[in-house]
């Protein structure tokens, strides 16, 4: 049987960021790009809605999620939430994920509160709000990372020199689970349809490593 791939993007995007992975993957598995609500209300509701077109897979069918930044947060609560799911999945691939949390959450606490609402799924980007939620990686999923080290001359400071994409530091991206991580020469937008993001994609799929 197939495996079936969930694609998640992240803030302030859609289902598009994701086409060029989607299209790089098939006809080898089922790819599904959800276009989920992350960006004006809370993550529970991409979580929630996430769960809702997972359910509906016939219940034997092998579950792989790649998650690209904020995208990344919600597949981990969405497994910590549906324990069925969990014991599906056989594979998360983390994409510039800030499970760290990122600076530019905790910048975004200094605005006035009418503001902060406006984006209110970065106020749970932040460091402090990402460890409230305890997330757990169950044991029985292959994770791997991949991080983007092309910097953004704006907020580069930020960073306190360590290495970044412009949004998530590559710290930020790293998890104890993880068996694989590996660099790509991208910024955070571009990182998703970066041809060394593709292949990396596909070589831990297809063979549980990076090339």
């Amino acid at each position: 049987m197939k495996k079936t791939v969930y694609i998640i993007h992240g803030f302030h995007s859609n289902q598009a960021s994701g086409a060029a992975l989607a299209r790089h993957l098939k006809p080898a598995y089922n790819v599904v790009t959800p276009d989920l609500a992350i960006s004006f209300q809370r993550l529970e509701v991409a979580v929630n809605a996430l769960q809702k077109q997972v359910s509906e897979q016939p219940a034997a069918t092998p579950l792989v999620f790649i998650g690209h930044s904020t995208g990344g947060l919600v597949i981990r609560r969405l497994l910590k939430q549906n324990p069925d799911i969990a014991r599906r999945t056989t594979d998360c691939i983390f994409i510039a994920v800030p499970n760290q949390g990122t600076p530019l959450a905790e910048l975004q606490q200094k605005l006035p509160s009418f503001l902060k609402v406006i984006h209110s799924p970065v106020n749970e980007l932040t460091p402090a709000a990402i460890a409230r939620l305890n997330l757990q990686d169950p044991a029985n999923i292959n994770y791997a990372g991949l991080y983007g080290t092309r910097p953004h001359s704006l907020t580069n400071y930020l960073f306190s020199g360590s290495e970044n994409d412009g949004v998530v530091a590559k710290k930020s991206v790293v998890l104890p689970s993880m068996k694989a991580l590996a660099p790509i020469d991208a910024n955070h937008t571009e990182i998703m349809s970066h041809p060394d993001c593709l292949a990396q994609v596909a070589s831990f799929l297809n063979h549980g490593r990076f090339s």
